[in-house]
């Protein structure tokens, strides 16, 4: 039913300000009130006093309303004006790139019918940009013209490649922060676009045959030192070995630099690593890499051991990780060992490529140098080159080295 605007009484009301009411009266006059205001049986409002406004700012003298027959007490009364203005849900950034890609054609067409041009009433027919219709159709969706720009950006990247951008429309819709995604979009590209240059013109690794305490001293500074030393199980002072090299490697990495150290999972080895000296590094977190596809004999004692530690060092002055999937930053990175029936398993120990690459991608740029001081059959120097990165290391077994040159690195 309709009741006359000068029959509605306005009382005490906790929203003070009703905003620009232009948009929402233009609104109402082009498709109507499509939410009535609703009264109590005296004519008291109870929601919709800016729609009232809108309606009185374009002459309206009366307007359609629901009488809340039940709402006499004045919590009732309450809890309607705050669940009008709380219990709504306004579009996400794909959900408005959707509802602005069905109505800019309609915009198009009124932007070139009010400049006097001929039209047919086809929207689909007008594929050209007419005055300002992308302001309005950014306007009707609730943004501004760049940041609906950036989201269709987004959603279109999106579309073409979903295992590189899928995630930053899940994000960007959770968030509803539409530049943030699309600088982690441009991020991306720029990452890909130098990884492809540096594929395209690959730098062999290196790897010398010489111990680690012969060879670090001759080396640069790194970017990243990533390495998997020998384990408790083949050393048998592992306290004294890891307070010799860890302080020397670590000296070498710049203060902008990282280091991740895979270590094994057994206690004195841990506890070990924890009291040798850590430089000027600062140990951040120790990680995990667990996989559930490598077969062991079942103890009767003690459990299944299927994960192994890795310290994460980060210098001072290191900037933030370059890791835009959060799903690869979890402490726990779980990823299936390398399998020996795939001919993708070189050594015991050997770590997959996939974690390499992740944490290689994370902690470097094109062009960095990333040093390995125990490079076995050269897994992580063979994943830093596959980047762009400038991979070198050494190691004093003779059978690993033939093998990591049979994968592709220079023996020096």
């Amino acid at each position: 039913m309709e009741r006359p605007i000068n029959q509605i009484t306005i009382g005490p009301r906790r929203r003070k300000d009703l905003g620009d009411i232009k948009e929402l009266a233009a609104s109402i006059q082009a498709v109507g009130l499509l939410h009535p205001v609703v009264i109590k049986p005296n004519g008291t409002l109870i929601a919709g006093e800016r729609r009232l406004a809108a309606c009185q700012h374009i002459g309206m003298t009366a307007v359609p309303v629901t009488i809340a027959e039940d709402l006499d007490d004045l919590y009732g009364v309450l809890c309607a004006e705050r669940d009008e203005n709380t219990c709504r849900k306004d579009f996400s950034p794909s959900e408005a790139v959707a509802m602005a890609a069905d109505i800019e054609p309609y915009e198009r067409m009124a932007a070139r019918e009010r400049q006097g041009e001929r039209t047919d009433k086809h929207p689909e027919n007008f594929t050209g940009s007419s005055g300002n219709a992308a302001d309005k159709t950014a306007a009707v969706v609730g943004m501004s013209r760049p940041t609906l720009k950036k989201a269709q950006e987004v959603i279109e990247a999106a579309n073409e490649d979903p295992d590189m951008f899928g995630d930053l429309v899940e994000e960007m819709d959770k968030t509803g922060k539409v530049s943030k995604a699309h600088g982690a979009l441009r991020n991306r590209k720029k990452r890909a676009a130098a990884e492809a240059q540096a594929q395209a013109e690959p730098t062999k690794p290196q790897i010398a045959h010489a111990p680690w305490d012969a060879w670090l001293p001759y080396q640069s500074d790194c970017d990243l030192l990533l390495t998997d030393p020998p384990y408790s199980t083949d050393i048998p002072d592992i306290a004294a070995f890891a307070a010799a090299w860890l302080p020397s490697a670590l000296a070498k990495i710049k203060s902008t630099g990282r280091a991740y150290v895979c270590i094994g999972a057994y206690p004195e080895e841990i506890a070990a690593y924890l009291a040798a000296d850590r430089q000027h590094m600062m140990l951040a977190q120790i990680l995990v890499w667990e996989y559930r596809n490598a077969t062991v004999k079942q103890p009767k004692y003690d459990y299944i051991q299927n994960w192994q530690a890795i310290l994460y060092f980060r210098g001072p002055d290191a900037p933030e990780l370059d890791a835009p999937d959060s799903n690869e930053q979890f402490c726990v990175q779980a990823i299936n060992a390398p399998d020996g029936r795939l001919g993708e398993r070189y050594h015991a120990w050997q770590k997959p490529d996939e974690l390499a690459e992740r944490l290689i991608r994370h902690s470097t740029k094109v062009g960095d140098l990333v040093l390995d001081p125990f490079a076995g059959t050269g897994t992580f120097v063979l994943a830093a080159a596959r980047l762009g990165r400038a991979g070198r290391g050494c190691d004093v077994d003779q059978d690993m080295l033939a093998i990591a040159e049979a994968r592709g690195c220079d023996i020096e």
